[in-house]
């Protein structure tokens, strides 16, 4: 005879289970939809760094790239530096390279930046894949 708790028994899948194993499990899968949104969302800020990581690398050969680009380019760091913006180094550098993405389309900016930045940014965008 199986013993009973403080809480009624509760049908499942044809067996009787207590409602805190229920909800166990209805945590358990919560977090685990709650941990692959995450990954998710990584991957594709991930993305957005090796587009503009792309971009910087481009322009810094002198391949002239459609000022519209440039603009939903520099928009989309910029949202993520500003959406990520926790006090941290990295978003900071988002919002610089906005900027300079930005300045490349009216002014020569220094190949030697470009590619520091461009660099910087690939390596964000594959680490997150990592």
């Amino acid at each position: 005879m199986r013993l009973k708790g403080l809480e009624p028994s509760t049908p499942r899948l044809g067996t009787l289970c207590s409602i805190q194993t229920e909800l166990q499990a209805l945590k358990h899968s919560f977090l685990k939809s709650a941990f692959i949104l995450k990954l998710m969302i990584v991957k594709l800020l991930g993305a957005i760094d090796l587009i503009v990581g792309f971009m910087f690398i481009i322009i810094s050969f002198g391949v002239d790239i459609n000022n519209t680009w440039i603009i939903v380019g520099a928009v989309l760091i910029g949202v993520k530096g500003l959406f990520i913006l926790t006090k941290n180094l990295v978003s900071l550098i988002d919002l610089i390279a906005a900027g300079i993405l930005l300045l490349s389309m009216v002014v020569d900016i220094p190949r030697a930046i470009l590619l520091i930045i461009g660099f910087f940014t690939l390596q964000k965008g594959f680490l997150s894949f990592l």
